[in-house]
């Protein structure tokens, strides 16, 4: 994370809340590097010095360490100021932290390494497949390695198909490991692929995330693409 971001961070922090008496003892042994991160965050302070640089960096460690999360955490945040990283903990605190991120950023974020077993594994970064089966020598490697570094891809309820950080015995499709671990007490959600519906009326497979047009059409020969008006009348009598 750049330096000015936490600059800004613990300036909106000092501004807002250098009165709260939930930051009290923060605010007291950080009476230097909360108001000089303000002045940065603010343009009044145009250099910093290296000590100045470590200060604010020192400082916005001890507040991560006291909201009970880390740098990796916050910068998966689609945006990363107070508000969203004063939620994104309250969320961990009130067993609600699910952080939904996109593929392309988990293997930015966490790096998955290369299966050493199978060298004709799937999801191929480049250097070689990254997936692990869910069996034999594979699977094995993978209960060896960190907890925190275990990644279980597969199917949920809505059809979808997830990368999930841990080991996971259900529903399971393949496994990966990273180099960068996450955090064990909190979720990291990566959707894969939507369900998709086949219908076999008009012989179509069509996209359907949260399994909508499953939950309709599935018990007859049409979509909506295919569907006769008169059908579709008896699927809404049907389905109401």
């Amino acid at each position: 994370m750049e330096l000015n971001v936490k600059a800004k961070i613990l300036g909106q922090l000092w501004v807002e809340f250098r009165s709260d008496e939930d930051f009290k003892a923060f605010m007291e042994y950080n009476d230097i590097g909360c108001p000089l991160a303000y002045m940065v965050a603010e343009g009044i302070v145009k250099e910093l010095s290296a000590v100045g640089e470590e200060m604010i960096g020192e400082t916005f460690k001890m507040l991560i360490s006291l909201l009970e999360t880390t740098e990796d955490e916050l910068d998966l945040l689609p945006e990363i100021n107070l508000v969203t990283v004063l939620q994104h903990c309250y969320k961990a605190k009130n067993g609600n932290n699910v952080s939904e991120i996109s593929m392309q950023d988990w293997v930015a974020a966490f790096k998955p390494i290369v299966n050493p077993i199978d060298k004709f594994a799937e999801y191929d970064n480049g250097d070689g497949g990254t997936m692990f089966a869910d069996f034999g020598d594979e699977l094995e490697f993978i209960k060896q390695q960190d907890p925190a570094c275990t990644w279980t891809y597969g199917e949920a309820t809505d059809g979808c198909t997830y990368i999930q950080n841990g080991w996971k015995p259900e529903n399971t499709l393949g496994h990966f490991v990273t180099e960068i671990p996450s955090n064990v007490d909190s979720q990291v959600k990566v959707k894969v692929s939507n369900y998709w519906f086949y219908c076999g009326g008009c012989n179509t497979d069509m996209e359907d995330e949260g399994k909508v047009i499953w939950s309709k059409f599935s018990d007859w020969e049409c979509c909506p693409l295919c569907a006769t008006s008169e059908q579709l009348k008896e699927i809404d009598e049907a389905n109401s």
